[in-house]
């Protein structure tokens, strides 16, 4: 009797202990592949948060290069003496207010790069931001005095400021 009583309490406690491991043993797999799973939805939502950034200067960038060209060749043809377009003038005066208004997008890609931690590129997105800005008031409709060459130069500029927001964008991109 005594050593069935013993085999019984052998047999609660290896049960017992088994049932602990196993508890133990699943309690740390489920944690574990609950962190990896939240640190690769991080990942991905700053991945997508960097495509829309991307996403949003290129877009801006379009509008500034679509005014860019159109006031050069407004500015060539008023220093050629050509009579004035009426239509090339409202087309000019459209595209100057689009990318007035354009700046919101530019808002918004600064807004996602400071909520995702990334100073840097968002010090890149303002500094670009920033030379458009004067671009955008220094060249306008009228005689805002610049020269062709002047003109030009602003849009090496412009593409110097989004080259190098865009390797570092590439840069964080490429350690995600």
């Amino acid at each position: 009797m005594a050593s069935s009583w013993l085999d019984i309490v052998d047999t609660a406690v290896k049960i017992g202990l088994g049932a602990t491991i196993s508890g133990i043993a699943t309690y740390s797999v489920t944690k574990l592949k609950h962190n990896s799973d939240k640190h690769l939805s991080a990942t991905q939502r700053k991945r997508e948060s960097i495509d829309s950034v991307a996403e949003q200067v290129e877009e801006f960038s379009h509008i500034c290069l679509n005014y860019w060209a159109r006031i050069l060749d407004w500015t060539r043809k008023k220093n050629a003496g050509n009579k004035k377009s009426e239509t090339l003038e409202s087309e000019l005066k459209a595209v100057r207010v689009e990318l007035f208004n354009s700046y919101k997008i530019l808002a918004c890609a600064e807004s996602k790069l400071l909520l995702i931690g990334e100073n840097k590129a968002q010090e890149l997105l303002r500094s670009y931001g920033e030379e458009l800005t004067k671009f955008y008031a220094t060249v306008y409709i009228g005689d805002h005095g610049v020269t062709i060459d002047d003109i030009q130069l602003w849009r090496v500029t412009i593409l110097g400021k989004r080259a190098e927001l865009f390797k570092e964008l590439s840069s964080i991109y490429a350690k995600i």
